[in-house]
């Protein structure tokens, strides 16, 4: 029994054809958004790759530029077999890529799903990621002058400071020895623990919106600043750079980018509902003998089996009282006639032996 029965007529399927069409002209270019989508996240990511923990955004990318090549190609060829398919003609001869067809589709409609899930259960690994990253980078800031230039960078860029706000660089010993005269008695007071340790931040968490110069150095002593206090008011940013980049990477580009990833997989899933249409209602013209005859379109169709075991059933209630009460006699009828055969077969079997043969042609005599 067929399930979600369409009935199509040649003129609907001509109408159907030519939407699908269409449609899969249309979905090049969102098949190109994919693409499109996997290699911005790529880009970003790669911006920033020495300050996240590990390799972040490439499993994402990966699926959506693939998907996106392949949804291409599998567009175009679709519009191809479809616009063939017009032509009743050519349609017995290009029925056959139909089938393949919708399979491709619903696997790459199902690949599209999987990329828009992932990103976004991407966010919250990306939250660890950028987290650990940015203290291990704040970490080398000293040392490594490239990490330094992109954490500056970073700072300017996303207007934040430090990872959960600018008193980690309190904590972390940032400023290069070379640049600080360990024999100064100021100095020492800051060696504690062997490093030299102040509240002091980087430039780069000034925040150019200050009315006052930018106070970076000493920032929470307020006698050595006229008219200041850093708890009412700093010249810097306040805001962590794991904050600012996760409003970006993860409330901004991850969810948004799921969400059409989403919408794209809805309009695929729609297309493959009425090619399947399209496909079994064509089949099902052709058995006919008539391409052009009305014929019921479906998505899934019983088995035979289950089909033919549904209207043995129904006879069976009629012919009850037949198989019931006299299929034993019948069966006995034809077993007897059977026997009785068997039976003939062995007499004339044993009158054509020799002894009785002579037996025979005595008594003749």
């Amino acid at each position: 029994m067929p399930f979600l029965t369409l009935t199509l007529s040649e003129s609907h399927r001509q109408r159907m054809l030519l939407c699908m069409v269409i449609f899969s002209c249309v979905s090049v270019f969102t098949s190109l958004g994919l693409l499109i989508v996997g290699a911005h996240i790529k880009l970003q990511v790669q911006e920033y790759v020495n300050i996240v923990d590990k390799d972040e955004g490439n499993a994402i990318c990966i699926v959506l530029i693939a998907t996106g090549l392949l949804s291409m190609a599998n567009c175009i060829f679709g519009a191809k077999i479809l616009t063939d398919c017009r032509e009743i003609e050519l349609r017995g001869r290009r029925k056959k890529f139909l089938l393949p067809y919708i399979a491709s589709s619903l696997t790459l409609c199902i690949l599209t799903l999987i990329a828009g899930i992932m990103c976004f259960a991407h966010v919250n690994s990306l939250h660890l990621s950028f987290r650990n990253g940015l203290t291990d980078a704040m970490q080398r800031y000293k040392s490594n002058l490239m990490l330094k230039a992109e954490i500056d960078r970073l700072q300017i860029t996303y207007s934040c400071c430090g990872n959960k706000g600018y008193e980690d660089w309190f904590a972390i010993s940032w400023v290069n020895e070379n640049s600080i005269n360990l024999e100064s008695k100021g100095v020492e007071a800051y060696m504690g623990t062997g490093e030299f340790l102040q509240d002091n931040v980087p430039f780069s968490c000034c925040d150019p919106k200050s009315h006052r110069p930018c106070i970076h150095h000493n920032v929470q002593d307020n006698h050595k600043h006229y008219n200041y206090d850093y708890a009412a008011k700093t010249t810097l940013y306040t805001v962590g750079c794991k904050n600012a980049l996760m409003m970006y990477f993860g409330d901004v580009l991850l969810v948004n980018a799921g969400r059409a990833v989403c919408s794209i997989f809805a309009s695929m899933l729609c297309g493959v509902v009425g090619l399947r249409f399209l496909q079994t209602s064509i089949e099902e013209a052709l058995l006919t003998g008539d391409a052009a005859a009305t014929a019921p379109g479906y998505i899934i169709k019983a088995s035979a089996k289950g089909a033919a075991g549904d209207g043995d059933r129904e006879p069976s209630l009629e012919a009850g009282r037949i198989s019931d009460d006299d299929g034993d006699m019948y069966e006995s009828d034809f077993a007897d006639a059977e026997e009785s055969d068997r039976e003939d077969r062995r007499l004339l079997e044993i009158a054509n032996e020799p002894i009785y043969a002579n037996v025979n042609e005595v008594e003749l005599q």
